[in-house]
């Protein structure tokens, strides 16, 4: 607001700049803080700007990340953790979260893998076991109309004991099979988070997408079948990111407590000084 030698149209009080009052109802004082004094005559009239900061109760504490992605990383593994470590039965919505973390650890077109492992260059490795097909006399179990559909069991997929393989082994690893067609774990982490919901809730657009939601609508059972088979990929991604996970998260300071608001008005005199006419602070 520019104000001439004029009588200004608004006076700036107790109840701070014009700027201040209107960010609060009806031009009170903002809740729970309190008004700053009376703007000095000999300011009245400057330019006067509002400046919104914010700050913690000790500033000279406060330290960010390296990197956001470090924290993003570290924060989407543990909570991946967590609902890799939930038993049966448990929430729908938990286990189909997983397939949100894994797009968001291992599928974008930029991973967290990727970003935060570049300047570390640690070897991440998966251990599995691949489903074998289903031999042709359980074939034979299956009624003409229904569709042939078998998920691995979490035990049987993830396995310590297995011989470690790269990212691309691991998307292209076999969990199940669906029409006689074997279903591998990238194709499962992307019908859970881009047709199921985890991320997106879009129509099915491939023919292994059809056939899964049509099954799973059919018999929700299945549903949850393959569900367990998408926390035993999550398991296995946990191992294999674990060592890295640990190394970014020693280099995150803790979060810090309560912030507290402050809303300034500025006025710059002629001769290029700046003058803090009001101030509030939470308290």
């Amino acid at each position: 607001m520019l104000l001439d030698g004029r009588k200004p149209r608004r006076s700036v009080g107790a109840s701070g700049c014009a700027a201040t009052r209107a960010l609060t109802p009806r031009g009170g004082a903002l809740a729970g803080l309190e008004p700053a004094p009376l703007v000095p005559a000999q300011l009245r009239g400057r330019r006067i700007t509002a400046r919104l900061t914010c700050m913690s109760a000790h500033p000279s504490e406060v330290i960010l990340p390296r990197d956001i992605s470090d924290w993003v990383f570290v924060e989407s593994f543990r909570d991946l953790e967590r609902r890799c470590s939930l038993g049966l039965p448990s929430s729908r919505y938990e286990l189909l979260g997983i397939s949100a973390l894994l797009r968001r650890l291992l599928v974008d077109k930029q991973p967290l893998l990727h970003t935060v492992n570049a300047s570390r260059h640690r070897k991440i490795e998966f251990r599995f076991r691949e489903a074998e097909m289903m031999q042709a006399m359980d074939r034979a179990d299956f009624d003409t109309w229904m569709v042939p559909l078998y998920a691995a069991s979490g035990d049987a997929f993830s396995d310590p004991s297995a011989p470690a393989r790269p990212l691309a082994a691991f998307f292209r690893a076999t969990v199940g099979e669906v029409a006689r067609e074997p279903v591998a774990v990238l194709d499962l982490v992307k019908y859970f988070a881009h047709v199921e919901g985890g991320v997106h809730r879009f129509p099915p657009t491939t023919e292994f997408e059809t056939l899964m939601a049509g099954m799973v609508t059919a018999i929700p059972a299945t549903g949850w079948a393959w569900l367990s088979t998408l926390r035993a990929v999550g398991a296995v991604t946990v191992e294999a990111l674990r060592a890295l996970a640990t190394e970014v998260a020693a280099t995150i300071p803790p979060e810090q407590g309560p912030v507290s608001l402050s809303v300034m008005c500025i006025s710059t005199d002629p001769d290029g000084f700046t003058h803090d006419l009001s101030r509030y602070r939470s308290t």
